[in-house]
């Protein structure tokens, strides 16, 4: 029987799981907390590499600590399945962002007010982020999630 590595099984009691990595490609998968950026930090990023995202979203603070990861790793990322809310900072710090077929991007403002929501736009296109994506970020409410197609 393969036994899962020591991270996955630690991070599934919490209700998330991020896959090992696999060469040069991270599976990011579940919600975005602080436990998830700890595991994505001690399980390193490569440089050039690739980072697969499905997630929900989660937490503001931990979704920027991966940005910064991805950004810092110069590394590609795709959503595989679905990538919302605070999912989507993290998906546009790619090099290279790409969709896969069948996955959803979804956005919405934050919680933050005006100036957390103008802060979150500007690192957006500061990190090449589709300017459309980013209209409908800013445009679509709180509590609902608009799927997008970033091209």
């Amino acid at each position: 029987m393969k036994r899962l590595p020591a991270i996955v099984c630690d991070l599934l009691i919490s209700g998330c799981a991020l896959a090992p990595r696999e060469g040069n490609t991270v599976w990011i998968s579940g919600y975005l907390d602080q436990r998830m950026a700890d595991a994505v930090e001690r399980v390193g990023i490569p440089h050039g590499g690739v980072v697969r995202l499905d997630s929900i979203g989660g937490d503001v603070g931990p979704a920027l600590k991966l940005v910064q990861m991805v950004a810092t790793a110069e590394a590609d990322t795709v959503a595989v399945h679905r990538c919302f809310s605070a999912c989507v900072y993290v998906w546009a710090a790619g090099v290279h962002r790409t969709v896969a077929d069948g996955a959803r991007l979804g956005v919405h403002r934050m919680t933050a007010g005006d100036a957390g929501n103008q802060g979150a736009a500007l690192m957006m296109i500061a990190l090449g982020a589709p300017k459309a994506v980013v209209g409908d970020m800013l445009r679509t409410p709180t509590w609902d999630i608009k799927t997008v197609t970033p091209w």
